[in-house]
């Protein structure tokens, strides 16, 4: 189990960093010091988003997933808004919202 955990964590990490960085590319995110600040959002977001689904699958059946799924990419683009303002990322807000959706709509296609 915690083999299955640790690779659908770090999968899910790594898939959501790549889309997240090619969207921050079309957004003209260049520097290092961008696209590192993408990776480290993403580090801080993306396993409590997919933690908050798979406990809410495992002790909630009976929510539905897509909701869950909802309500973890809300909190996660709130919070990547926010530190991405902090640093003067321009349409902080737009950025977080098309990198999140990309990522959860790449992720249901190839899943």
């Amino acid at each position: 189990m915690t083999e299955y955990l640790a690779a659908m964590f770090g999968f899910s990490l790594a898939f959501t960093m790549g889309i997240e960085l090619a969207v921050a590319l079309l957004f003209g995110l260049r520097s290092r010091r961008e696209l590192c600040l993408v990776l480290l959002v993403n580090a801080l977001t993306n396993p409590p988003a997919v933690l908050c689904c798979l406990l809410f699958s495992f002790y909630l059946p009976d929510v539905p997933a897509f909701a869950v799924q909802c309500a973890a990419e809300a909190a996660a683009v709130a919070a990547e808004a926010y530190i991405y303002n902090g640093f003067s990322v321009r349409h902080p807000a737009l950025l977080s919202v098309c990198a999140n959706f990309a990522a959860w709509f790449f992720g249901i296609v190839f899943s």
